[in-house]
Protein backbone atom coordinates (compact mmCIF):
# COMPACT_ATOMS: atom_id res chain seq x y z
CA UNK A 1 0.00 0.00 0.00
CA UNK A 2 0.82 3.82 0.19
CA UNK A 3 1.26 4.48 3.27
CA UNK A 4 3.73 1.46 3.75
CA UNK A 5 5.66 1.95 0.50
CA UNK A 6 5.95 5.88 2.66
CA UNK A 7 7.19 4.29 5.86
CA UNK A 8 9.85 2.12 4.01
CA UNK A 9 11.56 5.27 2.12
CA UNK A 10 11.10 7.87 5.32
CA UNK A 11 12.53 5.04 7.60
CA UNK A 12 16.12 5.64 6.52
CA UNK A 13 15.69 9.34 6.99
CA UNK A 14 12.97 11.21 6.79
CA UNK A 15 11.01 11.41 11.12
CA UNK A 16 7.89 13.76 9.89
CA UNK A 17 6.91 11.26 7.13
CA UNK A 18 7.78 8.30 8.72
CA UNK A 19 5.54 9.18 12.03
CA UNK A 20 3.09 11.04 9.46
CA UNK A 21 2.41 8.06 7.18
CA UNK A 22 2.17 5.67 10.38
CA UNK A 23 -0.04 7.72 11.63
CA UNK A 24 -1.97 7.51 8.66
CA UNK A 25 -1.74 3.65 8.26
CA UNK A 26 -2.67 3.50 11.74
CA UNK A 27 -5.67 4.98 11.63
CA UNK A 28 -7.02 3.35 8.76
CA UNK A 29 -6.11 0.00 10.16
CA UNK A 30 -8.26 1.17 13.06
CA UNK A 31 -11.56 2.31 10.60
CA UNK A 32 -11.15 -1.20 9.23
CA UNK A 33 -10.64 -3.37 12.50
CA UNK A 34 -7.10 -4.51 11.80
CA UNK A 35 -6.46 -4.49 15.07
CA UNK A 36 -2.52 -6.32 14.67
CA UNK A 37 -1.49 -3.84 11.82
CA UNK A 38 -2.80 -1.05 14.22
CA UNK A 39 -0.99 -2.31 17.22
CA UNK A 40 2.02 -2.61 14.97
CA UNK A 41 1.64 0.73 14.15
CA UNK A 42 1.27 2.10 17.54
CA UNK A 43 4.65 0.12 18.04
CA UNK A 44 6.28 2.04 14.96
CA UNK A 45 5.85 5.41 16.43
CA UNK A 46 7.50 4.67 19.40
CA UNK A 47 10.97 5.41 17.53
CA UNK A 48 12.88 8.33 18.10
CA UNK A 49 14.54 10.49 14.93
CA UNK A 50 17.91 9.15 15.64
CA UNK A 51 16.74 5.32 15.43
CA UNK A 52 16.08 6.25 11.59
CA UNK A 53 17.89 4.30 9.73
CA UNK A 54 18.54 1.34 12.12
CA UNK A 55 18.38 -2.13 11.72
CA UNK A 56 15.92 -1.93 14.54
CA UNK A 57 13.84 0.15 12.50
CA UNK A 58 14.71 -2.03 9.17
CA UNK A 59 13.09 -4.94 10.97
CA UNK A 60 10.14 -3.49 11.96
CA UNK A 61 9.44 -2.57 8.51
CA UNK A 62 9.66 -5.82 7.30
CA UNK A 63 7.34 -6.93 10.24
CA UNK A 64 5.12 -3.88 8.94
CA UNK A 65 4.90 -5.16 5.48
CA UNK A 66 4.21 -8.59 6.29
CA UNK A 67 1.10 -7.47 8.53
CA UNK A 68 -0.15 -5.31 6.18
CA UNK A 69 -0.06 -8.40 3.59
CA UNK A 70 -1.50 -10.35 6.57
CA UNK A 71 -4.55 -7.76 6.60
CA UNK A 72 -4.78 -7.98 2.93
CA UNK A 73 -5.33 -10.86 2.71
CA UNK A 74 -8.18 -11.48 5.37
CA UNK A 75 -10.13 -8.36 3.94
CA UNK A 76 -10.33 -9.83 0.13
CA UNK A 77 -10.64 -13.03 1.74
CA UNK A 78 -13.87 -10.98 3.91
CA UNK A 79 -14.53 -9.53 0.47
CA UNK A 80 -14.41 -12.77 -1.63
CA UNK A 81 -17.11 -14.39 0.72
CA UNK A 82 -19.55 -11.43 1.00
CA UNK A 83 -19.71 -11.34 -3.12
CA UNK A 84 -20.33 -15.34 -3.26
CA UNK A 85 -23.21 -14.92 -0.51
CA UNK A 86 -24.49 -11.75 -2.25
CA UNK A 87 -24.17 -13.75 -5.50
CA UNK A 88 -25.86 -16.53 -4.52
CA UNK A 89 -28.52 -15.47 -2.24
CA UNK A 90 -31.88 -17.35 -2.17
CA UNK A 91 -34.71 -15.98 -3.57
Amino acid sequence: GNHVQRIKQASRDDYPEFREALHALKGSSSELGARELEQCCLAGEAFKPYQLGSLEVSKFVIELEKSYRRTENILAGMVKEMDYKNFHRPD
